[in-house]
């Protein structure tokens, strides 16, 4: 066979594999096999760090003064000059754009906006927006997600993990326990009350923990006992099911940070049912870098590659 003709075969099988591919994770986006391991298993990334390696947009900021005052940046944008070129006053972030799909996660709101801190590269949660109301960011509702990442059930999609690295910060915190990030219902009004699947910070104690909210509002926390600190840490947790016999009524609650397993918690109390559409991000007091969804539980072998994954960002 000519060179040319294996280079046209290879070309073919490239492409039909690539699309078998996209078509199996049910996601948007091609495959490198050169990419993250763990990361490339994500069903969203939303980071100020390009974790992919694409080159495009990672978030939008706004900065009254700077023209324009509305502007999208690329990770190399932030830390080249280009950034600091543009910016007047201190910026919120309005858009934190989805690495993998079209989640997007955004604020239209300014005075409830993150705030970028350009000496970390990172986003800054506290309670001092408008009339002392948290900052956050969210997706926009979808059934979907509902779909991939609600119940409570042996079925897989009942399966979620998601990782986030966080330092303490600077600001007003709340009171009760508040959102780091998760996933979470469209009603009542107040995130934190909402059915939901979180990452959480007690604000009194700053430690980090879980939070399951079921469909009857039946609510399951779990903390780990250590403080945030003033150096980033990797916090992956996830929530799942029991697998081991169809039909029990075990739910399981697992986190870890850098890597060194803190909470292995279970319960019976939290019912199969568990609606959620929206992913957010920010309510209580941290800085952050990278947030990352899966619709799995993932095993102890991929939240160690993960961690590496987180650091080496």
């Amino acid at each position: 066979m000519s060179s040319e003709l294996l280079g046209s075969a290879v070309s073919v099988l490239d492409g039909n594999l690539a699309s078998a591919w996209d078509a199996l994770r049910g996601r948007s986006g091609s495959f490198d096999p050169a990419l993250p391991t763990v990361f490339s298993t994500a069903y969203g990334v939303w980071s100020t760090k390009d974790v992919f390696g694409t080159g495009g947009n990672v978030i939008e900021l706004v900065s009254s003064g700077a023209s324009p005052s509305t502007r999208n940046f690329t990770a190399t944008e932030l830390t080249d000059g280009t950034y600091a070129s543009w910016v007047s006053s201190a910026p919120t972030v309005k858009t934190l754009y989805d690495q993998v799909g079209s989640l997007n996660l955004a604020q239209s709101f300014a005075g409830v906006a993150p705030l970028y801190v350009s000496s970390g590269n990172t986003l800054q949660f506290n309670k001092d927006g408008f009339m002392g109301n948290p900052r956050t960011l969210s997706s926009s509702s979808d059934s979907q997600v509902n779909t991939d990442f609600g119940g409570n059930t042996v079925t897989p999609h009942s399966q979620v993990t998601f990782a986030v690295n966080v330092k303490a910060t600077t600001g007003s915190q709340g009171t009760g326990s508040q959102i780091i990030a998760g996933v979470r219902d469209n009603a009542p009004t107040q995130a934190i009350n909402q059915r939901a699947k979180y990452i959480i910070q007690n604000d009194a104690t700053s430690i980090v923990g879980l939070r399951q909210r079921d469909q009857a509002y039946t609510i399951f926390d779990t903390f780990h006992d250590s403080a945030i600190g003033s150096s980033f840490e990797n916090y992956i947790g996830s929530m799942q099911r029991n697998k081991q016999a169809e039909g029990s009524t075990q739910t399981l609650l697992d986190m870890f940070v850098d890597g060194t397993q803190e909470i292995d918690a279970n319960t019976t109390t939290l019912s199969t049912e568990c609606q959620v559409f929206i992913f957010e991000l920010g309510g209580s007091r941290f800085e952050t870098n990278i947030f990352a969804a899966f619709d799995e539980a993932l095993d102890a072998t991929s939240v160690a590659n993960l961690n590496t994954e987180m650091d080496a960002l």
